[in-house]
């Protein structure tokens, strides 16, 4: 019996434990998915938008930053309103713009996106996780191209080390504590969405414990010394997966279930 309840006890482990050890950062982020806000400042109707959309220049949690340190109308919360269909790829008929296309672009999920100016930033440095040498860590984002919008590069940036509030974008010192993920939107597909994820890990005993800060980018790339060519002049959006509740739901139930069959056994 004992040899049994122990085969029980490994299969509640396999349950609730992750199969990989890599860190995904969203998890750690406040508001990754852009939906803190649910009232808004802005908004356009018809005719010029329908349906109507809305929009903030902030988001809770992360810090804004333009060109020449610029803080407002450079980016925020977008509320776009996804019409007839949840699909990210397809577009509510009730309004076109002057070239033909729909002028948004739906959710990857819940009802918010992050969006960005050229130029623009949003940053945030994650509270309750400390850099660890050795570990790998991992900060996926889906980046979103409206319909309308031109094309424009963007990036996915960890830094580790001090940031100063403000800045339009502060590394940490060394190369080697910033890891970049640049990309365009002209290999995103109209509106609709591309997940990319930046990688990253070090093994520099001098990290250890400093502050990760995660930032999101349009167009550019700031920082001394960097040579990429700055081309486009699109919004970018930003968005990430909510926890999918259901699987959460069923894997908590299925180890409850292990774990009343274990109690029985003791019984």
């Amino acid at each position: 019996m004992l040899k049994h309840v122990l085969g029980l006890a490994g299969m509640v482990l396999l349950v609730v434990c992750p199969a990989r050890a890599d860190i995904d950062l969203t998890q750690y982020l406040q508001n990754a998915g852009f939906e803190a806000s649910t009232s808004f400042a802005y908004s356009c109707s018809a005719p010029l938008c329908s349906p109507a959309q809305y929009w903030n220049d902030s988001a809770p949690d992360w810090t804004l930053v333009g060109p020449g340190g610029v803080a407002t109308n450079v980016g925020g919360d977008y509320r776009p309103q996804e019409g007839t269909s949840s699909d990210p790829g397809a577009f509510d008929p009730g309004y076109t713009s002057s070239n033909g296309d729909n002028a948004f672009i739906n959710p990857v999920s819940g009802f918010n996106v992050g969006w960005l100016q050229p130029g623009a930033f949003m940053y945030q440095t994650i509270q309750g996780l400390t850099f660890s040498p050795g570990t790998i860590y991992v900060v996926p984002y889906y980046v979103g191209r409206r319909l309308e919008q031109d094309s424009s590069n963007f990036q996915i940036t960890a830094t580790v080390g001090a940031t100063t509030p403000g800045s339009t974008f502060i590394e940490s010192g060394l190369d080697e504590n910033t890891w970049r993920l640049f990309g365009n939107t002209s290999d995103i597909t109209p509106g609709t969405w591309q997940l990319n994820t930046l990688t990253f890990s070090s093994d520099d005993q001098a990290l250890q414990g400093d502050q990760i800060t995660i930032w999101l980018g349009a167009e550019g790339a700031p920082g001394s010394g960097n040579s990429m060519q700055v081309l486009g002049t699109g919004q970018v959006d930003f968005d990430v997966p909510e926890a999918d509740s259901l699987t959460l739901l069923i894997t908590l139930l299925t180890a409850g279930g292990l774990a009343l069959r274990l109690r029985r056994h003791f019984a």
